[in-house]
C-alpha cells in the first residue's frame, strides 16, 4: 500500500480516522474509505501525525477520531457471502465537482468511486472492486488482491438530474463530432439529381458551348 496516497486522501477530506479491530490490525482512512495497517506499529494519536509526516500546522485542519472497532455497519472480513465482483462501466471516468470519478456497474445501477479513494492501493495490480450491502441495503465495496480485503470503499453519492442533463447532453455533441468525423455516403440517384438541377440552373449546353469556344 502508498502509505503517503492513503495520507493525501486523508488531508484532503481534512479527516484522519483510526480504528482498532479485536485481531490487533488497525485501520486508517477518511469519512469514505479506510484500509488495513498490516505490519505496522500500533498508533494512537500521540504518535500517528508525527509517524505519518503530518506537521502540526497540517495538523490543526485534520479531524482526528480514534474508535475502538470499524464501523459496524461495514464488514471488514475478508469474505462475505453475498459480496459480488463489479466491472467497471467502459473504460472511461469523469472529472465532476471536484473529483476524478470511476463508474462501475453495480445492482442498484451504476455507481461512481472516487479515484482518489483507490490511489493507495495503486501498487496492487491484481485489485477487484466486491460489491456488499449494509443491512439497510446501502452499497459499499471490499477492495481486494486475491482472497484479501485491502481496503473499504463507499460510492460517491452524485447521479441527480443535473449529471444526466449534463451526461445527455455531452453525449449529443459527441454523437455530433462523430457524424461530422464520419464520411457521408451519397445516393447516386441524389448526386445525379443535384447535376440535372445544375444544369437546368445554368443551362443544359452549357457544356457544348464550353466545346465550341474551344
Amino acid at each position: 500500500m502508498k502509505m503517503q496516497k492513503l495520507v493525501k486522501i486523508c488531508k484532503n477530506e481534512r479527516a484522519l480516522l483510526l480504528y482498532d479491530t479485536a485481531d490487533g490490525v488497525q485501520w486508517l482512512g477518511n469519512r469514505t474509505a479506510m484500509f488495513p495497517l498490516y505490519s505496522h506499529p500500533k498508533y494512537a494519536e500521540e504518535n500517528i501525525f508525527a509517524a505519518l509526516d503530518i506537521n502540526e500546522k497540517q495538523r490543526e485542519k485534520i479531524t482526528f477520531k480514534h474508535y475502538p472497532a470499524t464501523p459496524s455497519h461495514l464488514d471488514v472480513s475478508d469474505f462475505v457471502d453475498s459480496e459480488c465482483v463489479v466491472e467497471r462501466a467502459g473504460g472511461i471516468a469523469i472529472y465532476y465537482c471536484g473529483k476524478y470519478l470511476i463508474p462501475y456497474k453495480t445492482q442498484q445501477g451504476i455507481m461512481f468511486v472516487n479515484g482518489d479513494s483507490l490511489a493507495p492501493l495503486a501498487d496492487q495490480e491484481d485489485k477487484m472492486l466486491y460489491e456488499r450491502q449494509t443491512a439497510s441495503g446501502e452499497t459499499y465495496f471490499a477492495v481486494k488482491s486475491g482472497f484479501m480485503v485491502n481496503g473499504i470503499v463507499t460510492p460517491e453519492n452524485i447521479v441527480d438530474e443535473v449529471l444526466l442533463r449534463q451526461l445527455k447532453a455531452l453525449y449529443q455533441e459527441c454523437e455530433l463530432t462523430l457524424y461530422n468525423q464520419t464520411p457521408q455516403n451519397t445516393d447516386p440517384q441524389d448526386e445525379q439529381q443535384t447535376i440535372d438541377a445544375l444544369k437546368e440552373m445554368y443551362g443544359a449546353d452549357s457544356d457544348e458551348d464550353a466545346e465550341d469556344d474551344e
